[in-house]
């Protein structure tokens, strides 16, 4: 019996000692999440909460402290700041990363995303068990119903109870589910015992608690109003999960905050959450798209599928367009890795960046950027609309060679920004043995005038060296493709075949219009395309608009000896033409002197001026003699604006004094001739 005493004391003793030495061993990734952006002022606490945002101000990441890993009996709630709710009228997108401690077992007891409206806003929090994960109501049998309200919530368990977790099966172990906190129909109180939790598309997990960082994504399609959210990235294992939501039956609103809660017991769990993506806080447009030499896209986030030959040269683009947001995208520093058989280009790596007033500028990037066919923590600044140096987009481009048969399957280029991490679409396309035809257009290059209800006709050649047979087209300022030849034979192959072709006039309204010509082959491979501009102008007219009955000269003294005196023109001399015709037309106007300068016509003191109208040029000088017409102004139409006929001050059409005049006031008669001619 004595032995029995002394084996009980001595285990009393062991135990005792253990739990004085009890101590907390970080867990290799503790602490260590996956590449995450920063959190400023992104987040608040509500008094009384145990959650925490932890700044690393080396790496600049940044996590939520959901719970800490010492101490029980926890209590954590933390929420988007009052400017970092949720539009639910837009839709919006967040990615992050969750962890769970490495504890395995003896990790309890997990913690929520939780979107609410609560009257508490941003200072909600639930002090209860760790059954609620601070978000749910009470797990005591008939308790009340103090859950958030106006909230949808995920939850993240990490151990199994027997009263909330009852319908769920302890064998389903650790598990994701949602629900709605704040509605009583969430929870079931039947007979005698603990209150039961109902959950939606339980997801088992086994172990959330074993020192990994798993993926958490979450969308809303404001349309639709449909949330998705995505656990790790075994979809097999863990489909997405979709829940219809109406906002108003649910959050009695559009705009909501968002966050995380979590709770423990008598065991310890360390939650924490990193983001790569918080809703709503930079929204961009991130794009990889591969176009050929004729700028058709042959690979992007909505193109699949296409073909390119052996040997072309495509011109690649990687990047991003800032749209909206509530901070600028910043210190954005871009990874990509060129696949496939393509080669590099030499002297094509540039960065385009726009900024916001819509100027570009472009930077050339040395050769030695790559490494292995790779770009590593390229620099492209700052996007945004909130200070004056961030652009408002700012993309890689560069040109590659198709050298081998086969698929290109390209990886997405990864964006990531202080505040805000993402990555463009994958993309592929097919490198293929047959060559592309190559097509001539007469008029390639040119400007072409046509009159307005006029047709366009159009010749040239093509030529293909593999393809049995080839379609032709044309296009309008670049509108949907018109073909006008289709399935014409390559006979014989390698050689040049006319074509020929009209663009009708109802495709040419007035103005100026770009026609492309091009060609496909029947592998599907496209030719360079040839372009024309087409001037259409209406047939139009030449007029005067202007001239006026009576036009005058000064007054002068008669000279002495033999000198001459010019008279100037008067101030009523405005004679004006329009020419509405197509541009380059010639024209010029005519002057005839039908009446000489006479005074006291009809009467004794009657004198007629000899030599008395002259046009004088910079160069030369013509008297006007009766009846015969003198070109006194040439044109070629430039627009459709009125010409007024002017001259400089010493030339033109002017008037000359002789020392034999007589001294009078002089009048004559002037014909004005408008002529379509240069």
């Amino acid at each position: 019996m004595k032995r029995m005493i002394l084996a009980i004391g001595m285990v009393g003793i062991i135990l005792s000692y253990m739990a004085l030495g009890e101590t907390h061993v970080q867990a290799a990734y503790e602490n260590n999440p996956p590449q995450s952006i920063k959190l400023d002022n992104i987040f608040t606490t509500p008094a009384g909460s145990d959650s925490t945002v932890v700044q690393n101000g080396t790496t600049k990441k940044s996590y939520v402290q959901v719970t800490p890993d010492e101490g029980k009996n926890k209590n954590g709630a933390i929420w988007s700041t009052a400017n970092n709710t949720l539009d639910l009228t837009k839709d919006f997108e967040s990615s992050m990363y969750v962890y769970f401690g490495g504890m395995g077992e003896n990790a309890a007891d997990g913690m929520a995303f939780v979107m609410q409206n609560d009257a508490r806003q941003g200072n909600t929090i639930i002090k209860g068990s760790g059954a609620q994960m601070g978000v749910w109501a009470s797990d005591v049998h008939y308790g009340p119903f103090d859950g958030i309200q106006n909230s949808f919530a995920v939850e993240f368990d990490s151990h199994y109870n027997d009263g909330f977790d009852w319908n769920v099966g302890k064998s389903i172990g650790d598990h994701l589910a949602w629900g709605f906190p704040g509605q009583k129909s969430t929870y079931k109180d039947e007979g005698e015992g603990n209150r039961i939790l109902n959950h939606n598309a339980v997801q088992s997990i086994q172990q959330m608690s074993n020192d990994r960082w798993y993926s958490f994504n979450v969308k809303w399609n404001a349309t639709t109003k449909v949330l998705q959210y995505s656990y790790g990235d075994d979809r097999a294992k863990n489909p997405v999960v979709s829940v219809d939501i109406d906002p108003q039956t649910i959050f009695g609103g559009t705009n909501v905050v968002w966050g995380f809660t979590g709770s423990t017991g008598s065991s310890t769990e360390n939650n924490q959450v990193a983001f790569a993506k918080v809703p709503g806080l930079v929204n961009e447009e991130g794009t990889e798209t591969v176009t050929n030499s004729s700028g058709d896209v042959v690979a992007g986030k909505d193109v699949t599928g296409k073909k390119v030959s052996l040997g072309d040269n495509l011109h690649y683009k990687v990047g991003s367009k800032y749209t909206s947001g509530k901070q600028d995208w910043e210190n954005i520093l871009a990874d990509f890795k060129l696949d496939g058989d393509v080669t590099y280009k030499p002297g094509t790596l540039k960065v385009v960046k726009k900024a916001q007033d819509g100027t570009e500028k472009t930077t050339l990037l040395p050769d030695s950027s790559w490494s292995n066919k790779a770009l590593s923590k390229v620099n492209l600044g700052k996007l945004g609309t909130y200070t004056t140096d961030a652009n408002s987009s700012a993309y890689i481009t560069f040109d590659v060679t198709a050298d081998k048969v086969g698929m290109v399957n390209q990886s997405e280029a990864a964006l990531n920004g202080d505040n805000y991490l993402t990555k463009t679409n994958a993309l592929s396309y097919e490198i293929s043995q047959n060559k592309a035809p190559t097509l001539t257009l007469a008029d390639a290059g040119k400007s072409v005038d046509v009159t307005e209800g006029d047709a366009y006709k159009f010749n040239g050649t093509w030529k293909d060296v593999d393809s049995d047979t080839a379609n032709l087209s044309y296009s309008v300022d670049g509108g949907s493709a018109v073909s006008f030849a289709s399935d014409v034979k390559n006979d014989p192959k390698g050689q040049d075949h006319n074509y020929s072709s009209t663009v009708p006039a109802t495709s040419l309204p007035l103005g100026t219009h770009k026609v492309s010509v091009y060609a496909v082959d029947s592998d599907g491979a496209k030719s360079n395309v040839e372009t024309v501009t087409i001037n259409v102008a209406t047939a139009g007219l030449l007029q005067f608009v202007n001239i006026p009955t009576t036009t005058s000269y000064g007054s002068t003294e008669i000279p002495a000896g033999k000198e001459t005196v010019d008279i100037n023109r008067g101030s009523d001399w405005d004679v004006r033409v329009k020419d509405t015709r197509k541009t380059g037309s010639h024209w010029h106007v005519d002057l005839t002197l039908t009446e000489p300068f006479t005074t006291g016509k009809g009467t004794a003191n009657e004198h007629v001026l000899k030599e008395a109208l002259v046009y004088k040029t910079g160069t030369s000088q013509t008297e006007f003699t009766v009846g015969t017409a003198v070109k006194v102004y040439d044109k070629t139409t430039v627009n459709g604006d009125d010409v007024p006929i002017k001259w400089a001050d010493d030339q033109g059409v002017l008037m000359v004094a002789h020392s034999a005049d007589y001294k009078g006031a002089y009048a004559a008669k002037l014909n004005w001739a408008l002529v379509d001619a240069p």
